[in-house]
Formats: C-alpha cells, sequence, structure tokens
C-alpha cells in the first residue's frame, strides 16, 4: 500500500438475515488488530462503508473479518462482500489523477466531438502518461474513432484531453455512450472522479432517404438500372461512355428525385470508376436547366464507402441529377465506365 495524505479502507457488503453482523479490523503486523466498522446491512445497497486509516498507514495491512456474537448460535450466517479496496490519496511525490467529461455530447451530425479532460493535482514536472480503458455501447472504430488507451499530461501542465470523434454512419442507434475508466499506475495515484461518460447522438432516428425514380440515358450506356444503384450490396448500375462522331467520348446520364425535405438534406453516392485519366462529375438541379455541383468521383474502386454533399438551401420535390465526364478531348479516346452501388438524398 503506498500510502498519501489520506488513506481510506472501502467494502461493499451485507450478511444473511441472522443474530451476527460482521466487523472488520485491520493490524499492521497480523497480531493487533484495530476495529474499523461493522457490517449491518441484510440487503446488497450497491453503496460502500468507509474507514479513514491513519495517513502514515504504508506498506503490507492484513485486513480481517469476524462475526460479531460469539455465543452458541446454531444458525450459519452468511457474509457476501462485493468490492473491497484501499485507496491512497496525495501519495507523496505522485500526483492524483481524476477525469471529467468536459464536453460530454457528441454528434454524427457535423462529426461534432466530445471531450474527457485528465487533470493531475500536486507536482507538474515532467511528462505524465496516464493509463485509460473504454467502455460504453459505442463501438470504437465503428460509432467513433479509436483511441489509443492512453494520454499524456505534459510537462508542466495540470490536465489533457481526449477528443473522442464520432463516426457517420447509416444506422438508426439512438443514443450511444463512449466511458473512459482510468488505470492504476506506477507513476500517479487515481483519485475518486476515476470514470467519466460522452454521449454519441445519432442523427439517423428520423431520417428519410429518398432514392431516384427515374433515368435517362443523355450520352453512354446505361446497365442495373435503378436497382442497381438502391442499395449499398456490390450490385452495380453501370454507365459506360461512347463515341461520337468526331472522336471524341462522353457520358452524361440524368436522374429524378423526390426529395421529402427537412431542415437537412444531403446527397449520398457510393461509386468508382475505371478510368486513368478522367473522372465523373455529379452535379443537381431543381429545374432540370441550372446545374449546381454535388461532388467528384476519383474512386478507382468499391472501398465501401459514400461520398456526400450538404445542399446549401435545403429542398423537397422533384431534384434531378446528372453525372458527367470531366475529359472530353481527343486526347482521351477511352470508352470509361462508372459504377454506382447506392445513391440517394437524406432529408433531416
Amino acid at each position: 500500500m503506498k500510502g498519501g495524505e489520506s488513506v481510506t479502507f472501502y467494502v461493499e457488503a451485507f450478511h444473511s438475515v441472522g443474530v451476527d453482523d460482521f466487523i472488520f479490523e485491520y493490524s499492521t503486523n497480523g497480531t493487533d488488530w484495530t476495529t474499523m466498522l461493522t457490517v449491518v446491512k441484510t440487503v446488497d445497497s450497491n453503496s460502500s462503508q468507509t474507514y479513514d486509516l491513519p495517513a502514515s498507514t504504508t506498506g503490507d495491512l492484513s485486513v480481517r473479518v469476524v462475526d460479531s456474537h460469539n455465543s452458541v448460535d446454531s444458525k450459519l450466517d452468511t457474509i457476501s462482500i462485493d468490492d473491497m479496496f484501499i485507496r491512497s490519496e496525495g501519495a507523496a511525490g505522485m500526483p492524483v489523477v481524476t477525469i471529467a467529461a468536459t464536453d460530454a455530447t457528441a454528434a454524427e451530425q457535423g462529426a461534432d466531438p466530445g471531450v474527457f479532460t485528465v487533470t493531475r493535482t500536486g507536482d507538474t514536472t515532467g511528462d505524465l502518461t496516464v493509463d485509460y480503458t473504454i467502455g460504453g455501447t459505442a463501438a470504437e472504430g465503428v460509432d467513433y474513432q479509436t483511441l489509443s488507451g492512453s494520454v499524456v499530461i505534459l510537462d508542466g501542465s495540470p490536465s489533457a484531453t481526449i477528443t473522442v470523434t464520432p463516426l457517420e454512419d447509416l444506422d438508426d442507434e439512438g443514443t450511444e455512450t463512449v466511458v473512459l475508466t482510468l488505470a492504476s499506475g506506477g507513476a500517479y495515484v487515481v483519485g475518486p472522479a476515476d470514470s467519466a461518460t460522452v454521449a454519441i447522438i445519432d442523427n439517423d432516428g428520423a431520417a428519410v432517404d429518398d432514392r431516384a425514380i427515374a433515368e435517362t440515358s443523355v450520352y453512354g450506356t446505361a446497365t442495373g438500372g435503378l436497382a442497381g444503384s438502391s442499395a449499398s450490396d456490390g450490385n452495380y448500375e453501370t454507365i459506360q461512355e461512347e463515341t461520337f462522331r468526331n472522336k471524341k467520348v462522353g457520358l452524361e446520364h440524368q436522374w429524378e428525385f423526390n426529395v421529402t425535405g427537412g431542415s437537412s438534406v444531403k446527397f449520398y453516392v457510393e461509386a468508382h470508376h475505371d478510368s486513368t485519366t478522367e473522372d465523373f462529375l455529379f452535379e443537381y438541379s431543381l429545374d432540370g436547366e441550372n446545374w449546381i455541383s454535388l461532388m467528384t468521383v476519383t474512386k478507382t474502386a468499391d472501398d465501401g464507402t459514400y461520398q456526400t454533399h450538404t445542399l446549401e438551401s435545403p429542398v423537397s420535390g422533384t431534384v434531378f441529377v446528372r453525372v458527367t465526364d470531366t475529359d472530353r478531348s481527343r486526347n482521351e479516346p477511352s470508352e470509361d465506365t462508372l459504377y454506382i452501388d447506392e445513391m440517394f438524398f437524406r432529408s433531416e
């Protein structure tokens, strides 16, 4: 036991109903015993009883529990111990570290991060690496970016932060949590505030996804139809460029959507192409004549991720989307193919 400015014995226990209570005692030599506390609870209240040991207590310490009734008693009583430990705080030369959720709410919308702050008290000389364990209902690497499991408080600083960055997904998960708990270490003492929680707010609960209801090929050959771009399943709608009479190669394809609308409308596309010399531009229009850029597909392999664009002004009703190739010069004669796995507007 390290000892420190305060040394406290904790026990969470209860016993069966009977004549006996149970007494906890401690000894520094195994011979002389000092009473700390008596367990009288007969149900598990999920709370600890405590006893403050002398601050000078360090090294090996023995703890025993004895029944309080030594008379003849035919009933065999039982004590149940859920948790028991000795906490030293303010150990000589060792800082006390605590953790708090200083921004306890993160959100998928806008990748709004949450923040934990780890603070040390006492000497701030030197870098201090503090370890922590990760829990909660959110999945690390799926719902938020992977955390390292440790944080460094730099020389002279009393604290350091741990940022929880949400990852956008399409699952309706509700609010999930990230729980960090400080782990013990040889260079610090963990204080009472040893755990904290950040909540990740989902942005998919009230979302409505609208997929294309009609399509038209202006230039190029399309296969797979609307079904090919309706789900992220590896079945594609493919559009291949065609060669014009002037030996130029091009592609233009249009879709029509009926967008539900809301406070936020975002376009999603999961697509890639096989060209080595050009890319493919997606645009949208409310009238079929004036076009606004959405994004450029540059990927040449299906990586299973979406490109997204939030419309500057939320819209509803008929929205047109088109895709065109970015190079129609004679220097680009190959008839390249665009592969669309999924495409939709999300209204929230």
